[in-house]
């Protein structure tokens, strides 16, 4: 038995990629205008305007608690002295 899995990405998505992966490295707007073109980079920085953020969402609950009140001048208790 043989399984194969390929992820497919379309054009669009693989360019957004190459993009990400440029400006990961730093790569200057002259030079990523030269790799993508002058109607090519426009139309990429729109589509990722467009495309939502990967954020990780955390689902908390907040639970208060009573402030614990700390004196000025440490006493005998604190400092063992008893």
């Amino acid at each position: 038995m043989s399984v194969t899995h390929r992820v497919t990405l379309s054009a669009d998505e693989e360019m957004l990629e190459e993009l990400k992966a440029l400006r990961n490295l730093g790569t200057s707007r002259e030079k990523t205008l030269e790799i993508f073109g002058g109607n090519m980079l426009p139309r990429l920085e729109q589509l990722e305007a467009r495309k939502p953020l990967s954020a990780k969402v955390i689902d908390a609950e907040i639970i208060d608690s009573p402030a614990e009140t700390i004196p000025d001048e440490p006493d005998a208790e604190m400092l063992g002295d008893e």
